[in-house]
């Protein structure tokens, strides 16, 4: 394991932390095995075709047969190992957002040789520059991303997340008159300059800034499963406030860990007025 002090030096100026040896074998089996029950029904619902990932696996659709799976799931996410780490790193409390799946593409349907847009988090229904700019200065956000597979899908660039864009990095991740979801040969170009392809082993993981210039690679083979959790921290983004999901059912937050169980009550805290307020919450 990488100590604090490289992780804090690397976070502070790359965006990025990586921390080998994160989770051990038969740790990566038995989160993988919950994702994949996961994956295997979300695919049953889904017809195969071109996706990044799959989002809001803590709902409790997923979980209609046995509840452990989801109450492991958020031990993890919301365990000391994980949340001391990040608020060292940040220096603030961090709160949960979504979590994310990556897998292999279940066809050959992806665009550009399997390239995704470059894209700061921050875009997203941000249809002018200015907005996303606010989000920028205003927000934070972080990905800490556990690869259960090797997983080398993950470009980045360094010391991005704190700055705005360059005129040639803009020209790239915001073209204009472009979408700003879409994969064109522009927003998926492998010419961004100082570009670099993070590489994971198994057990792996790595902690970098959602607002930093990124894109992922998508391709059906070889075969990829790493688990992503966003965490925000600062003041609460009203443009993206996370679900209730499982969180309004007490009794999956009663049987976790003390110390998870205490997290998310922290979470359930933050944002019950705002799911109060939400029509069909």
């Amino acid at each position: 394991m990488a100590t604090v002090a490289a992780m804090s030096a690397s976070w502070n100026s790359e965006d990025y932390a990586i921390l080998p040896g994160f989770l051990d074998a038969d740790a990566c089996r038995h989160y993988r095995a919950i994702c994949d029950r996961i994956y295997e029904q979300w695919c049953q619902a889904h017809p195969p075709g071109y996706t990044t990932n799959i989002a809001f696996l803590t709902d409790e659709a997923y979980f209609q047969r046995d509840k452990s799976g989801v109450t492991d799931l958020l031990n993890l996410i919301g365990g000391r190992a994980v949340i001391a780490l990040l608020e060292t790193l940040v220096g603030a409390p961090v709160r949960f957002h979504n979590t994310q799946y990556f897998t292999e593409q279940r066809s050959g349907a992806s665009p550009y040789l399997g390239a995704g847009n470059w894209h700061r988090d921050t875009q997203f229904e941000a249809p002018d520059l200015a907005l996303e700019q606010r989000r920028l200065a205003g927000t934070q956000s972080a990905h800490f991303r556990i690869a259960f597979e090797d997983d080398d899908c993950l470009e980045i660039v360094p010391g991005s997340a704190g700055r705005w864009d360059t005129p040639e990095e803009l020209a790239i991740r915001r073209p204009p008159d472009t979408d700003v979801w879409a994969r064109t040969p522009q927003t998926t170009s492998d010419t961004m300059p100082g570009a670099r392809r993070l590489a994971l082993k198994a057990g792996d993981a790595v902690i970098f800034h959602a607002w930093s210039i990124h894109r992922g690679h998508y391709a059906t083979t070889p075969v990829r499963r790493s688990l992503d959790v966003i965490y925000a921290w600062g003041p609460i983004a009203d443009w993206a406030i996370p679900t209730p999901s499982c969180f309004q059912n007490h009794g999956i937050l009663q049987k976790l860990h003390p110390d998870a169980r205490q997290y998310f009550d922290g979470f359930v805290a933050a944002y019950a007025g705002h799911w109060a307020a939400a029509p069909g919450t």
